[in-house]
């Protein structure tokens, strides 16, 4: 008879499934695009949106309100839930992953798009002072341009 298979405690589940993620969106800006639009010579832009993440769907409610600025143009927010229905899908193929994941083990977050005009690394940091309880504060770099020369 074999012992019954003990599962990883609830920060471990976390900790993979936030570094997971994480490897996920990193891949798809960095390998995710033949950095052309296809059929075109244009090139893929930018991401805009700047990313924030936190523990609790009740930190991140609370958030919304302070994510009011002139230079942002609109926001979207994904609760725990919504974030583990979404990484069930994305996960689809790998059903010993999506078993270990539990919604708490995500994290809720705010999807911010700047205007045009913002400056991005300017409006960063405002996100990093305005959210305190924010987890992770991402800009989401541009890998595949480089700086204009002067």
């Amino acid at each position: 008879m074999t012992a019954p298979r003990r599962l990883p405690s609830p920060q471990i589940l976390a900790a993979i499934v936030v570094v997971v993620v994480a490897a996920a969106v990193a891949a798809l800006v960095i390998w995710g695009a033949n950095r052309t639009v296809p059929g075109t010579a244009s090139p893929i832009p930018c991401p805009r949106e700047i990313l924030t993440y936190f523990h609790t769907d009740a930190d991140m409610l609370a958030a919304q309100d302070k994510v009011r600025d002139p230079r942002i143009q609109s926001t979207t927010s994904e609760t725990q839930l919504q974030a583990y229905e979404r990484f069930k899908v994305i996960f689809k193929d790998q059903p010993e992953l999506v078993e270990l994941a539990r919604p708490e083990a995500l994290p809720a977050s705010i999807t911010v798009f700047p205007t045009a005009e913002a400056d991005r690394e300017q409006l960063v940091a405002w996100l990093r002072a305005q959210l305190p309880a924010a987890q992770e504060v991402d800009g989401l770099r541009c890998p595949w341009r480089r700086p204009a020369a002067n």
